[in-house]
């Protein structure tokens, strides 16, 4: 039987360890490993994977509750606008 502190930490993993977290850390991590001529060829990549991800998850936002969809768009610019910064500042 699961305790309270078990259960607090699985929804903890389900809603933070997501495909997104995970590119989005990655390409923190290997912007220190790689070299510097590299990096742009790396972030155009994770643009194009990342861009069909959140549209993905931008639909399934929509279906499952239109009450938050325009937090869910809201919070979708912020993080392009971050990512737009980053790509053009490094």
């Amino acid at each position: 039987m699961r305790t309270e502190n078990q259960v607090n930490s699985m929804d903890f993993i389900k809603r933070y360890l997501t495909p997104i977290n995970v590119l989005l850390a990655l390409l923190v991590v290997l912007q220190v490993i790689v070299k510097r001529e590299y990096r742009d060829y790396l972030y155009d990549v994770f643009l194009l994977v990342l861009i069909p991800l959140y549209a993905m998850k931008l639909i399934k936002t929509y279906k499952e509750d239109k009450s938050q969809f325009e937090a869910s768009i809201l919070r979708m610019a912020i993080v392009g606008l971050c990512m737009g910064v980053a790509y053009f500042m490094i």
